[in-house]
Parts: C-alpha cells; structure tokens; sequence
C-alpha cells in the first residue's frame, strides 16, 4: 500500500486545534483539507492565529505523488514564499500516533544550509497533527512548530 493510499484514511473538511510556535507563543490552528481530481491528491490550507488575532503562519499546500512516485509536500507560505517542495523522509508511528509521514529538504545536521522537516501526525482518534523542525545556516535543527487538530466535519 503506498502512503497516498495510507493517507486516504482523511477525511476531507476543517481541523482546528490548539498549538505553541517556535518562539512558544500559543496559536490555533485551522487545517482544511480537499481532495483534488478525485482522490489524486490532497489540498492542505493551514492558518495558525495567535489569541490576539495576529497571523502567525498561513500556508497552501499539495501533498501528491512526483514524478518517481514518491509522496511529495509542496508548499508556499507566508514564512517563506518561495514554493517548496519536500520529498517524504521517512515514514511509521512516532510520538504515539497511528502513522506519521515526515518530509525534508536538507541534512539536518548540516548547518551550512537551510534545512526543514514537516510532520503530519494521524491518531488512531482521527486528529491530525502538524509539526515543523527546522534549521537556518548557522543554527541549530530543532522542532519549532506544533499543533494536534480536530476534525470539525468532513465532506468526503
């Protein structure tokens, strides 16, 4: 079974949770998730809003498989709006969810360059979660970003 075919396990709707970003500030989140072409792939939306309304991150993103048919999470975001795309690392259940999927660009020990993981976590509850690590030339790699997410309702 590929990792698309694991992931198809979502349903398609809104997320919203509770989260701490990397300067420890509490947010919440809003993950809205769509199948696209069928069930070709994923569109993911994220915001994460401080308690104050401030925008600390929004995000669109594809999560597909490329062209050797690896799962790929392609992303633009208001942290960095350049289009990224992150191959899937690595794969398997960590931090007591069901399956975690992580995808990276950059050694992260290497601090030479930019260097960036994002998790997204599935609990055997249905909540999903969502996590960025990274490292900037110079710096440490280390998680920065985390949030555990409900599923409002869903439409698939």
């Amino acid at each position: 079974m590929s990792a698309l075919d694991r992931l198809r396990v979502l349903a398609s709707g809104r997320y919203t949770g509770e989260g701490i970003n990397h300067e420890s500030e509490p947010f919440r989140g809003l993950l809205q998730l769509r199948y696209l072409l069928g069930e070709a792939g994923l569109g993911i939306a994220f915001t994460a809003t401080g308690v104050g309304g401030e925008v600390y991150h929004e995000e669109e993103s594809l999560l597909a498989p490329g062209p050797e048919g690896t799962l790929v999470l392609s992303t633009i975001n208001s942290n960095d709006p350049t289009l990224r795309s992150y191959p899937l690392r690595r794969e398997g259940p960590q931090g007591g969810s069901q399956h975690t999927y992580v995808f990276g660009i950059g050694e992260p020990g290497d601090k030479d360059t930019y260097r960036c993981e994002i998790a997204l976590d599935l609990f055997e509850s249905g909540d999903l979660g969502y996590r960025y690590a990274w490292g900037l030339p110079g710096e440490d790699f280390a998680e920065r970003s985390a949030v555990r997410l409900r599923r409002e309702s869903h439409e698939r």
